[in-house]
């Protein structure tokens, strides 16, 4: 589940696609697609749909671009960072970027947003995240506020293990069963569907066992996990910004719109 995002070519507009399998006059072109009315074109929408993903022109399914935008974890990281950095220097993306699937950005706004995109890259004082690290100092997850820190929904013993500023913590029922900034998680074998841990605050000596589904850091070892705060660098955001910026540029070249999907 993500965000995807396209334009489309301007070769049917530009008299450079193959020859249709439907009459020209019956199909019609806005930004996203073009289009045949299905209804009383029953016996002619499956060649014609053929046709315009495979064969219409050079471009594959008819798209100038296409891109992967991010998961909606990401997404979400990436709008907490503009509103960390201030909404005040991205206008354009705070009114743009879509809520879900659907809509699109038009070629005009396109061009702002690279702008806001150099300025985030180039710019922006990002500050800090909130990470859950292992061990090794790599990050198992991080802090998303929309989610409440929430990263692991277990449906199986009805809890959730989250990590926040003040801890990594894990909810059963709608208590808190567990939480601490430092702790060792110990996974002790199978139980019932899932498995069966140890987590131990590292600051009070203060254990609990519990069943979840998988282990909190994926590892069937013993790891200690601490959370902390990270400065935040644009890099951090190269998995959003490279196709954001490929589309935008896709739409500014060629006069069509952005369409979210």
């Amino acid at each position: 589940m993500g965000l995807d995002a396209f334009v489309r070519c301007r070769c049917w507009e530009e008299g450079r696609t193959t020859e249709p399998p439907v009459p020209r006059e019956l199909i019609t072109a806005d930004g996203e697609d073009l289009a045949l009315p299905y209804e009383g074109n029953e016996e002619l929408f499956a060649a014609f749909d053929g046709w315009v993903h495979s064969g219409a022109c050079v471009h594959p399914d008819m798209e100038y671009a296409s891109a992967r935008v991010s998961n909606w974890s990401g997404y979400r990281m990436f709008r907490e960072a503009l509103a960390r950095a201030g909404w005040e220097h991205f206008p354009v993306l705070r009114a743009e970027l879509p809520q879900g699937n659907g809509g699109e950005l038009e070629p005009e706004a396109a061009r702002a947003v690279l702008e806001e995109l150099r300025f985030f890259r180039e710019e922006a004082r990002l500050g800090s995240e909130t990470v859950l690290v292992d061990d090794t100092g790599e990050v198992v997850v991080t802090y998303v506020a929309a989610y409440e820190g929430v990263f692991f929904w277990d449906g199986t013993y009805g809890r959730q293990v989250g990590a926040d500023p003040r801890g990594l913590f894990v909810r059963g029922s709608g208590t808190e069963l567990f939480r601490a900034r430092r702790c060792l998680h110990e996974p002790l074998g199978p139980s019932g569907r899932g498995v069966l841990l140890r987590l131990t605050d590292l600051d009070t000596g203060e254990a609990v066992e519990l069943e979840l589904g998988q282990p909190v850091a994926g590892q069937d070892r013993p790891v200690r996990l601490e959370v902390e705060e990270r400065p935040v660098t644009a890099g951090r955001y190269d998995y959003i910004l490279r196709p954001l910026t490929e589309v935008c540029e896709a739409s500014v070249a060629i006069g069509n719109p952005v369409e979210w999907c």
